[in-house]
């Protein structure tokens, strides 16, 4: 069976490595069943077909998005080459021109049996067989983060997968239920996938060189690995260290610092930085190498996540906090109690109080060392189950 894992909608650090969670389980399930496996990553200057040409010159003429994909495609191309070296397994990278046509010979070319996760829908008559994905709900709970053309658009595309696609799947049993919840009269087949923290051997090597001192970072830190949403609530956290006071503590920040929703957050985050004194212990890293982000985590006292809302349980930092057993403090809403694993603390949501207390509990608490056979044994386990569910998926997709 040869499956094509689809990156055109996935292209940020959460979609990328819920991508890589998804590869890691089909590469292992390939060792019982014959599966060849593809990442599809679009190309606005791979030419395959007439028409392609023809459609590149209306983008061109139209407006200037062209020009931002053609100076974005080499950092995608990258970022998902840098996530994907952290897979136990071999993966095929194909690049297709980015249009729908253009989809559709590449699946054809490689002889597709299957394309997911497909973040819009392909409709009823699609070539081949697809399974759609859900990201969230978070324009319901949370309309003021979007304009309303934004939630109505949310709405119709989430309408038409379940309308078009035999399948969907979600990354928690919190966004089956939102599912059954606002579209209490659709008739797809919603399969969740289970919690699959999933380390890597690599990830337990010495680093080539020393992670502390390629990044100028303190001995005694707190991370957060979040893109800089303004759902994360980052605040939240930098309020809760000022609460601990000046005890030596920083917080180190990894993620892209861009939300396109509030072009002028992250320069607001920084001004109450400066007003509450922690100008020179937050460290902002941006998007860095995957295995450089996981080096500085494994040397963290912890990895917070002040979340306001959540596609799946913890985001992914909290997947490779708990893959890497180091403590995580996570936000008490619905959809992070689906986490599986040790050494977890909840907080109460946007309490920076509760937050400071936990943070407190981490660093009274000894720092235990990471056993890496049995964190393995644990992520392979995890990695079966997630496997099961997507050949089960899978399965229904081409048998209905």
């Amino acid at each position: 069976m040869n499956v094509a894992l689809l990156g055109k909608d996935f292209s940020w650090g959460g979609g990328i490595d819920l991508l890589r969670f998804i590869a890691n389980a089909l590469i292992l399930k390939s060792k019982e069943h014959r599966l060849k496996i593809y990442l599809l990553l679009p190309d606005d200057k791979k030419i395959t077909h007439i028409f392609d040409i023809l459609s590149l010159a209306i983008r061109v003429l139209k407006n200037k998005e062209y020009e931002l994909i053609r100076k974005r495609e080499p950092e995608l191309l990258a970022l998902f080459q840098d996530s994907f070296k952290n897979i136990d397994g071999a993966i095929e990278v194909v690049r297709y021109y980015n249009s729908m046509r253009g989809m559709i010979y590449c699946l054809k070319k490689i002889k597709a049996d299957i394309a997911l996760p497909a973040a819009m829908s392909f409709g009823k008559n699609f070539p081949v067989p697809w399974i759609g994905y859900v990201f969230d709900f978070q324009h319901k709970y949370y309309p003021d983060f979007f304009t309303s053309d934004a939630c109505l658009s949310r709405d119709i595309d989430i309408a038409k997968k379940l309308r078009d696609a035999k399948a969907i799947l979600v990354n928690a049993n919190a966004v089956k239920d939102d599912i059954n919840k606002f579209f209490p009269y659709n008739k797809c087949n919603i399969f969740n996938l289970p919690f699959a923290a999933t380390p890597i051997k690599l990830w337990f090597d010495e680093p080539p060189e020393n992670i502390q001192k390629k990044y100028s970072l303190p001995d005694n830190y707190f991370l957060i690995s979040n893109k800089f949403w303004v759902h994360k609530s980052h605040i939240t956290a930098f309020q809760a260290l000022a609460a601990l006071g000046n005890n030596g503590v920083h917080i180190v920040c990894t993620g892209d610092t861009r939300d396109y929703r509030f072009p002028n957050y992250f320069s607001e985050l920084k001004e109450k930085i400066c007003k509450l004194g922690l100008k020179n212990r937050i460290h902002f890293l941006g998007f860095i190498p995957k295995l450089d982000q996981i080096n500085i985590m494994k040397k963290a006292l912890a990895v917070l996540q002040p979340t306001l809302f959540e596609g799946g349980p913890g985001g992914g930092a909290v997947y490779d906090a708990v893959a890497l057993g180091v403590p995580a403090i996570v936000t008490d809403i619905p959809i992070n109690f689906e986490i599986e694993g040790e050494n977890i603390l909840f907080f109460k949501s946007g309490s920076f109080e509760d937050m400071a207390d936990k943070m407190n509990v981490v660093l009274r608490q000894k720092k235990n060392p990471i056993n890496a056979e049995v964190l393995l044994s644990q992520g392979l386990a995890r990695t079966h189950k997630l496997g099961d569910r997507l050949l089960e998926a899978i399965k229904y997709t081409i048998s209905t």
